[in-house]
């Protein structure tokens, strides 16, 4: 495979995406509607190191555009190899998780 060459400004960028699921949601994946008060806390729960978590919160709260689609490529980002596996009640909701 080859290399990749990465100049200095698209490291950062990729640095920032990487460490700032609320930025990389809303300035590269077009989360327009997310505020800072509260998705910013949100994002920061989903990129806690914790083995399992569990987010409850209302239709419409961006759970799943930011802890299952952002942080997947977020991860993905940091490491090409990763294998993320989405699931979802039923066949369609996972695969609209998958298309966004």
């Amino acid at each position: 495979m080859a290399a990749i060459h990465v100049v200095p400004a698209d490291r950062e960028l990729l640095d920032r995406c990487g460490t700032d699921l609320y930025w990389f949601g809303t300035q590269i994946l077009g989360y327009e509607d997310a505020e800072e008060r509260p998705h910013a806390a949100m994002c920061g729960f989903f990129e806690a190191d914790w083995p399992r978590k569990l987010m409850v919160g209302s239709r419409g709260y961006y759970k799943t555009s930011f802890g299952t689609v952002g942080r997947s490529l977020q991860l993905g980002l940091a490491d090409a190899e990763e294998r993320i596996l989405i699931v979802g009640n039923t066949i369609d909701n996972g695969r609209n998780m998958v298309g966004q």
